[in-house]
């Protein structure tokens, strides 16, 4: 569905969409055979990660494998950049301001807890958290 939008807002918006379509990438973070050199070319110049259900797919068998994200953030965000995080709390402390802190502090991530609301929606069942990090 196009939102709401005139066919001249669609119009407009093409070329601004496929701009960025063209500068998005996707990697898994699961598979790591490549051992990241898939992604060293976008060391420092990402402005925007996101990483979703990591937890919810894999958390039973590695609940800290969102640690491993935060890792390779810190190494493809460019200053000011945004890690936006949102998966299951039920594994490996995600979600847990201390823990977050206590590992971005251990490792000198070069990184900035900037918000880890409550619980987002209480009518699911799996507990969510959305963790939103930045880079200094």
């Amino acid at each position: 569905r196009d939102g709401g939008l005139t066919p001249k807002q669609i119009q407009y918006r093409q070329p601004m969409l496929q701009g960025l379509l063209d500068r998005a990438c996707v990697f898994d973070l699961i598979d790591v055979s490549d051992g990241w050199d898939s992604v060293k070319k976008l060391t420092g110049r990402c402005a925007l990660l996101t990483c979703t259900h990591l937890l919810t797919v894999i958390g039973h068998r590695n609940p800290s494998s969102w640690v491993n994200c935060l890792m390779l953030a810190a190494v493809l965000l460019r200053p000011k950049g945004a890690l936006i995080m949102y998966d299951t709390s039920e594994y490996g402390k995600f979600g847990n301001r201390a823990a977050i802190k206590k590992l971005i502090s251990e490792q000198n991530l070069r990184l900035i807890l900037r918000s880890t609301p409550k619980r987002l929606n209480k009518r699911i069942v799996q507990p969510m958290k959305l963790v939103i990090i930045t880079k200094l």
